[in-house]
């Protein structure tokens, strides 16, 4: 019987954490023994904990006999580098950068319509890399200690990978109407003031908000945690298994969640972001010319280029470190084997570590785009976190001067 989506994601888990902690011969015997019941299930977890002396010293006849691309101990020593090492630092910095984004944008006002979306990425981009860091927190504790690394990545598998994968999804969706609000701004100009107010700006994002959440709000029930009695370990151990609700719901869940979320949630936004920066940057070149002559707000010409260019660089930012991972979920449908059980599974699983890697990175960078490509925002940040602006620094010099100069006559006479 094949193993379907959902049912295949909680056996994974645990077997994946089971084998991280206990031994590796466990995650074959779980994969080989799943069913599609939560009680056939329940008794393959209780036989890997209970009998995995037996099965250590047994061979099995359904191991497999294939030679992997990427050897264990290669995908575990990767892996171990990007959890323990590259994954936190990325997620820490991502977390404070988006906090003072947030902060200085809110103080610049809703007035522009680029500064509510700004926010609202702001938001999900943290939210994301919140909830990415506990998921993977265990790799962190078991340096400490297995046993509790096992039971808190068990825990946070549970929830938190519904909502790391929504608020990753909801930063697809800004995206995508940052590309749509910039093709607007670019190709209408004159229009683009009174089709995006910042009230009609405000109303998509909350929008796309209530619209994501409300696509994955059911996911949250598709798994719970169950305790049960180790007696390798001697103590009450948790393991996530579906809900009746999935079971009664697996052929729906099934195609909604391998396809459908994919294809509204993934495919479109990386599409749509893809072609409006293509057509926003290949205006910008035809009007460059032209927009050096025109005398006539120069300046507002010149403001309204950095803001493109900021959100085309952002934009861009989101191709680069999304495209790897769109590919990868696609190539899956292509190649046999390539997933998370299959043949190439050791390699699946570590282009899956970079893959979230780059996900950090992307929801990390925006404040250092906002810094370098907005004057404003940076004057605004040096004012708020530095306390000082620039108007003040100039007085500052010019008090410093004229104190120079009142000092030197009075030495002079």
């Amino acid at each position: 019987m094949n193993i379907t989506f959902a049912y295949a994601v909680t056996t994974i888990l645990a077997a994946t954490l089971t084998a991280d902690t206990e031994n590796p011969t466990t995650t074959s015997t779980l994969i080989e023994t799943s069913n599609e019941t939560t009680d056939v299930f329940n008794s393959s977890v209780l036989a890997a904990e209970n009998e995995s002396s037996t099965q250590e010293s047994a061979p099995s006849s359904r191991r497999q006999t294939y030679q992997p691309l990427v050897s264990t101990e290669a995908k575990e020593l990767v892996l171990d580098i990007i959890y323990c090492g590259l994954l936190p630092v990325v997620c820490v910095f991502g977390i404070v950068g988006n906090v003072m984004s947030f902060v200085v944008l809110y103080i610049q006002g809703s007035k522009e319509r680029t500064n509510i979306i700004l926010v609202a990425l702001a938001i999900s981009d943290t939210l994301f890399l919140i909830t990415t860091l506990l998921r993977k927190v265990n790799h962190l504790v078991s340096k400490v200690d297995k046993n509790a690394a096992f039971d808190v990545n068990m825990i946070m598998q549970a929830q938190v990978m519904m909502l790391n994968m929504l608020f990753g999804r909801i930063t697809s969706a800004l995206t995508m109407l940052i590309a749509i609000e910039r093709f607007i701004a670019v190709y209408f100009p004159l229009k683009a003031q009174f089709l995006l107010t910042p009230t009609r700006v405000k109303f998509a994002v909350v929008f796309l908000y209530v619209t994501l959440c409300a696509a994955f709000a059911p996911l949250l029930n598709l798994y719970k945690i169950t305790y049960v009695f180790s007696k390798r370990q001697q103590r009450i151990i948790p393991y996530i298994r579906v809900t009746q609700f999935y079971i009664d719901n697996a052929d729906f869940f099934d195609v909604y969640l391998d396809q459908f979320l994919n294809i509204m949630f993934r495919y479109i936004p990386i599409v749509l972001v893809c072609v409006f920066t293509v057509l926003v940057v290949l205006r910008i070149k035809r009007s460059s010319v032209w927009r050096r002559k025109t005398s006539q707000n120069a300046d507002k010409t010149k403001d309204e280029d950095r803001v493109t260019n900021m959100l085309v660089l952002v934009s861009c930012l989101y191709i680069s470190c999304l495209m790897p991972g769109t590919i990868t979920v696609t190539l899956r449908f292509f190649i046999q084997g390539f997933n998370f059980v299959g043949r190439y599974s050791n390699l699946f699983n570590l282009m899956g570590g970079f893959i979230l890697l780059l996900e950090c990175c992307n929801s990390s960078a925006n404040f250092m785009v906002y810094m370098a490509m907005s004057k404003k925002f940076s004057s605004t940040y040096k004012r708020v976190f530095l306390c000082r602006s620039p108007q003040a620094r100039g007085l500052d010099v010019t008090a410093s001067q004229n104190t120079l100069a009142s000092s030197l006559s009075t030495i002079a006479k």
